[in-house]
């Protein structure tokens, strides 16, 4: 595929974007990174690498090419080095790995070119991410961003885009933003930072965010946190390039648990509760949901709907009980250390225990 369309999809796991967030990478060198992200197919392990040209690259952020400045090109493709992952073996307890095995800008064809290769180590932050959590969004959302802040903050929310409001602290808020050490007057960092972050984002990404500030209930002048209330926009960006083979994560996972759970999507009309159009049992579902935050690993939005709706069409609980049945499931989860497919663990709990109760009738 040549250059970009912007409606490419990008999948990025979450062990990745902590480790760019660790980085403190500037803007363009998280464009850099997206840009590799955008032109792999995540289903498909290679370390075959990635080349585009610095006009298509210029084209995509919205830059004429020739204000493109390669000295400083290089060196933010050169930040892209500074990404590494933290391995161990038996004689190494820790050592640390570059995700990357080779970045460069050349000259090929008269042309110059980007070239972005991951390395073999590094080969496993970017592909086959279904079981270690990811979020995805298309190129677009990303590519005409002017602040690191308002890619942080974005990424944050898609992450957490199965709550409808995202209650975060200030103290959470500053890590988020990478302004802990800056800005310390409250009102300079929340109008300078957090409100154009969020004008950012309305502006020129597929979400729609409106804030409300918690105040101290001891100082009414005091805010102690913020509400954001996220939505899709009605008219959101295009849905991303058919990429041949590529398939969707989304559709991966759903595959995988069809194979291990067929009557998980066979929901009774009762239990079906996100599309009956009922406000009271959409928060049901939304409470469901949340019973996931309290595992030691990260379940994406589908993920979550997925076992959900196992434990629906295998029971007959009540929504209260349901709710208490999906927090014991969590719960035995947890007790479970490195479990590297949390999902289907948890279908097959609840499996287990439909069996148990039919002997026991």
């Amino acid at each position: 595929m040549s250059g970009f369309t912007g409606k490419e999809l990008v999948s990025q796991g979450h062990e990745l974007t902590e480790l760019v967030n660790r980085a403190k990478l500037e803007l363009n060198s998280i464009k850099l990174l997206n840009a590799y992200l955008a032109k792999i197919n995540p289903l498909k392990p290679s370390t075959e690498p990635v080349q585009f040209t610095v006009r298509e690259f210029a084209n995509l952020i919205g830059l004429p090419y020739k204000s493109i400045n390669l000295k400083t090109l290089e060196k933010q493709l050169g930040a892209l080095s500074r990404i590494s992952m933290k391995c161990s073996t038996e004689k190494m307890p820790v050592f640390f790995t570059p995700a990357f095995q080779y970045v460069a800008l050349v000259k090929a064809d008269e042309k110059q070119t980007v070239v972005i290769q991951c390395s073999q180590t590094g080969s496993a932050l970017f592909f086959n991410l279904a079981n270690s959590g990811y979020i995805k969004y298309t190129l677009q959302n990303i590519s005409r961003m002017k602040r690191e802040s308002t890619y942080n903050l974005y990424t944050y929310l898609v992450r957490n885009n199965y709550k409808r409001v995202i209650k975060i602290s200030i103290d959470d808020l500053r890590k988020i933003l990478d302004c802990e050490d800056k800005y310390p007057e409250q009102r300079r960092f929340l109008d300078k930072i957090f409100t154009a972050a969020i004008e950012e984002i309305n502006e020129k990404t597929d979400l729609n965010c409106s804030v409300t500030k918690t105040k101290d209930p001891n100082d009414a002048r005091s805010v102690i946190g913020v509400e954001i209330t996220v939505s899709k926009k009605s008219n959101a960006l295009d849905e991303a390039d058919d990429r041949g083979p590529f398939i969707d994560l989304n559709d991966a996972g759903e595959k995988l648990v069809r194979e291990t759970a067929p009557d998980a999507f066979e929901s009774s009309s009762e239990s079906n509760m996100i599309d009956n159009g009922s406000n009271g049992e959409e928060s049901w579902q939304e409470l469901y949901r949340s019973i996931f935050d309290k595992c030691n690993f990260h379940l994406t939005l589908e993920e979550r709907d997925l076992v959900i709706a196992k434990a629906q069409s295998s029971t007959s609980f009540t929504t209260t009980d349901l709710y208490d049945y999906l927090r014991e499931i969590v719960l035995k989860a947890n007790l479970k250390k490195n479990l590297p497919y949390p999902m289907r663990y948890m279908i097959k709990i609840i499996e287990s225990e439909e069996e148990e109760r039919k002997s026991n009738r």
